[in-house]
């Protein structure tokens, strides 16, 4: 979890106490909390369920902090790693969290919580070399990065690819209009020169403007 106060003017905002924040959900015997930053805590709970989605008590817990904090005018975020099977596996949620914060910030600005399991392909893509992803972007995105609305196309294109390539859910997801997804997917195709939902087309373009998008991500 990561937090930081939202109004300079309220008490300054401690390491001490957005421990004791999280303490308030997450306290019992079997969790465990730790400090890793002035503004970062790590929490690890035991899950029953098959995946932390399913663990409607886990999930009640993360909401119930995230109430208290936007109560409190603070702006926090949840990273949410995978489940660990043994002790020596905790490491690697752990980083799983801390990814799947840094890309929410990116991928999924309007929500709060993020799951790693939501954010693999992300995940995947960005550890992929620099001269690897500007060679997929030069080959790829060439015209469409030079259009005056290359940033709202790329979005488009996003979220096309997350809602696993449905243009009914990318136009829900992008809070528009079919007609206008359906302009931009137009406009898309004439840039590229072949249909944008051609086969292969349309994931190697996606990839590319998730790749596209976490280069230009503030760091």
């Amino acid at each position: 979890m990561d937090a930081h106060r939202t109004i300079d003017s309220r008490p300054s905002w401690t390491q001490a106490s957005l421990l004791s924040l999280v303490r308030q959900e997450f306290g019992r015997r079997l969790d465990l909390t730790a400090p890793v930053t002035h503004r970062t805590v790590v929490v690890a709970v035991r899950c029953d369920a098959k995946s932390v989605a399913d663990d409607v008590e886990f999930t009640g817990r993360v909401d119930r902090v995230m109430a208290t904090c936007r109560e409190g005018d603070i702006d926090a975020r949840v990273g949410i790693g995978a489940l660990a099977t043994a002790v020596r596996s905790l490491v690697s949620s752990a980083r799983d969290g801390h990814d799947a914060l840094r890309l929410g910030r990116v991928f999924q600005p309007e929500t709060r919580v993020h799951d790693i399991d939501l954010l693999r392909v992300h995940q995947a893509l960005s550890v992929v070399p620099v001269e690897a992803r500007e060679r997929l972007s030069q080959s790829l995105l060439r015209g469409l990065r030079t259009d005056s609305e290359w940033s709202k196309l790329r979005d488009t294109l996003i979220a096309w690819g997350d809602s696993g390539f449905s243009p009914p859910e990318a136009a829900k997801a992008l809070h528009i209009h079919r007609n206008t997804l359906s302009y931009r997917f137009d406009k898309i195709s004439k840039i590229l020169g072949r249909r944008v939902d051609d086969s292969g087309v349309s994931v190697a373009v996606y990839l590319a403007c998730i790749l596209d998008s976490e280069d230009d991500a503030p760091q």
